[in-house]
């Protein structure tokens, strides 16, 4: 979203105070409940507001009483609930699937006696059951309800830490890297909601699988047309040349449906806005070094890769004579290139085929990506050990979530494109997935499994090192410029910079007071002139940040981000005595200024002070909220020629001034 959408929410929780700790109770409480808390990601929830609190967005101690009170009255509700069913509960789901889960309460509980409901809280599964089993074995209610109260008051902080040091780390690098980390909590978050999505439907389905084949035979065989599907999928008997191209044509008309639906909801106004909302603030949150590891995962889509990669593994299979895999990898990928050639509705309603098959086919649908990727960790899945499946399964996942977050981070799909095509070819995936593994007459582990298994990431990982810079252009804001006199920029054209560094909170912190037109390595070479220099970097450099008594120049002086990019050029100069440092950013803008038939790039930026700062332990270099006068602090430089301007008031009524630098000659 962008700055001023996070600045809404920001204000809207800080004016909604009840509604916010509302939220943090019933999370609270969820999360402490029985069987519930299996579900319910409510430890995720109280990390982030960890991190609000950090920001000052909610308030510290009605967040902790909230998350107590929601712990305490989750705790109290399942040992009411145990007291009443008390051996009863073996008849409820999940422990009528699952005694074990029960049992290994039980087990606990015998073991540490009252301790147990303290200890339980901070023990993964146990955590929902362990109160449960309290009441269940009458655990005296004075007793529960100290263990109760004392274990979620040391919970509810410890649970909120996480997110509180996050946004503490926010707040000390909001000038250089919070988009980095924003960024990289989103995709932690995705990543595990997505494996936790999987595992839950994994667990819920696989006891029931056979169950639910063998009540979908019985259903179809009342029926002809669905009496063939269904035994395509469930009979190890069934034919499978027949079998397949039934399957393929059956799913082809499904999948034609699905589109057709799918295409009439992205067109709904909402879908269209929260399309425009996530992309607009995955383009607010760009930052270098996500910029370039979203372009490697993306390159992984590159059609060329993903053929190169079918057809290995097709002579692969072929070589192992797994004839069956074979066709069913081809058809995994025949029925996603079938419905890219399925017309599209636009916004007019109207009904359009695609004309440009060789485009479409370049441009790789994101389904077809995940047919072959997913087909392929199946297959592999089942040549090895049992014990190193699940490792290939989350490895296979992790990496379709990485192609489809970096498609979305870097604008190349809308979120409701992705969010259709995901759900599409995981259907898909699921059928044929089954079909497959119940006509393999049995498991074979090939010692050459483990060689394509290395092979295939060696190869990937090779590609993408060559060809992820085409994907990184997508961040590039400067790959079209605008022409402009000279004239037109000093009278009025320099207003339509930015007047600000972007800021991820809306601030007007950091005011772009300097408009710089010439080349980049001329205007280093005028301040080097100046005893302006480039301070030096490295990774070492960090660790003085934990050092007391580092001195001004040990301190890193790190990059700051503007849409999405690092400044081009930074230069500083050390005042010891006053203990501070002045510094210059330039960013490239998308401008050049024309005069007498020669173009000139415009770079826009800042001069600022950065000031020593002890931050909870931490010792870095903050800028300066009062930005000093440009001319004074450059000098005068002969080459270049300066001329003032001013902006309106900025938002904290202080007038915020432009230098127009220019060489005398150009």
């Amino acid at each position: 979203m962008e700055n001023s959408s996070i600045n809404d929410i920001a204000n809207w929780l800080q004016n909604s105070p009840f509604l916010s700790l509302l939220f943090v109770f019933l999370a609270a409480l969820t999360e402490s409940l029985a069987i519930i808390g299996l579900i319910v990601p409510g430890a995720i929830i109280m990390v982030l507001f960890g991190a609000l609190v950090a920001l000052d967005i909610v308030p510290f101690w009605p967040v902790v009483i909230a998350a107590i009170l929601g712990a305490i009255l989750g705790d109290g509700l399942s040992y009411w609930f145990g007291q009443r069913y008390k051996n009863n509960l073996r008849l409820f789901w999940p422990f009528a699937r699952y005694p074990d889960l029960l049992d290994r309460g039980i087990i606990f509980f015998e073991r540490h006696g009252g301790k147990s409901v303290v200890l339980g809280r901070f023990v993964g599964p146990l955590r929902a059951v362990i109160p449960l089993v309290a009441g269940m074995l009458n655990m005296p209610r004075s007793r529960f309800l100290f263990s109760n109260i004392l274990s979620a008051i040391i919970w509810a902080p410890l649970y909120l830490l996480p997110g509180y040091l996050f946004g503490l780390s926010l707040e000390v690098a909001s000038e250089f890297a919070s988009r980095f980390l924003i960024v990289l909590l989103i995709l932690v978050l995705v990543i595990w909601l997505v494996l936790f999505i999987l595992r839950q439907i994994y667990l819920w389905l696989v006891p029931y699988l056979d169950y639910l084949l063998w009540r979908l035979v019985r259903w179809s065989q009342r029926h002809s047309i669905t009496d063939e599907l269904t035994t395509i999928i469930a009979s190890p008997t069934h034919p499978e040349i027949r079998g397949l191209s039934i399957m393929t044509f059956t799913l082809l008309l499904a999948g034609s449906a699905f589109t057709f639906i799918h295409q009439a909801i992205v067109h709904l106004s909402f879908v269209n806005n929260l399309d425009r909302i996530i992309n607009n603030g995955f383009h607010t949150l760009h930052n270098p070094p996500f910029n370039k590891l979203m372009a490697i995962f993306a390159s992984l889509s590159d059609p060329r890769l993903v053929l190169i990669v079918l057809l290995i593994s097709l002579i692969w299979l072929t070589w192992q004579r797994y004839w069956l895999a074979s066709a069913y990898l081809m058809l995994a990928t025949l029925f996603p290139l079938l419905t890219s050639i399925i017309p599209n509705i636009n916004s007019n309603d109207e009904i359009s085929w695609p004309v440009d098959t060789a485009a479409q086919l370049y441009d790789t649908p994101l389904i077809f990506i995940i047919s072959v990727y997913g087909f392929l960790t199946i297959i592999l899945a089942r040549e090895i050990r049992a014990s190193w499946r699940r490792l290939i399964y989350i490895g296979g996942a992790i990496l379709m979530i990485m192609i489809s977050f970096a498609q979305l981070y870097l604008g190349m799909e809308l979120f409701s494109h992705i969010t259709g095509q995901i759900a599409l070819a995981l259907l898909w995936l699921m059928i044929i997935g089954i079909a497959y593994r119940r006509h393999i007459a049995s498991d074979k582990h090939s010692h050459h499994t483990r060689t394509i298994i290395i092979l295939l990431p060696i190869m990937m990982a090779s590609y993408t090192g060559i060809h992820y810079q085409q994907y990184l252009h997508l961040t590039d804001i400067t790959n079209q410029n605008h022409i402009m006199s000279k004239i037109a920029w000093i009278e009025s054209g320099w207003s339509s910079f930015p007047g600000y560094r972007d800021d991820l909170r809306g601030q007007a912190d950091f005011p772009m007071n300097i408009q710089w037109a010439g080349d980049l390595d001329e205007i280093n070479n005028a301040l080097t002139a100046k005893g302006w220099s480039t301070p030096e970097s490295g990774f070492s450099s960090l660790f003085q940040w934990l050092n007391a008594s580092a001195s001004l120049t040990q301190l890193p002086v790190l990059s700051q981000v503007h849409n999405g990019h690092y400044e081009s050029l930074h230069m500083v100069k050390y005042f010891l005595s006053a203990k501070q440092i002045m510094i210059i950013r330039l960013w490239q803008s998308d401008t050049l200024i024309q005069n007498n038939a020669i173009e000139i790039p415009v770079w826009i930026g800042n001069v600022s002070t950065l000031v020593p700062t002890e931050y909870y332990g931490l010792h870095y270099l903050r800028t300066d909220k009062y930005f000093p006068n440009v001319n004074k602090s450059l000098g005068n430089i002969s080459e270049f020629e300066f001329k003032l301007r001013r902006r309106e008031r900025d938002m904290e009524g202080r007038i915020a001034e432009t230098m127009l630098i220019y060489k005398n000659k150009q």
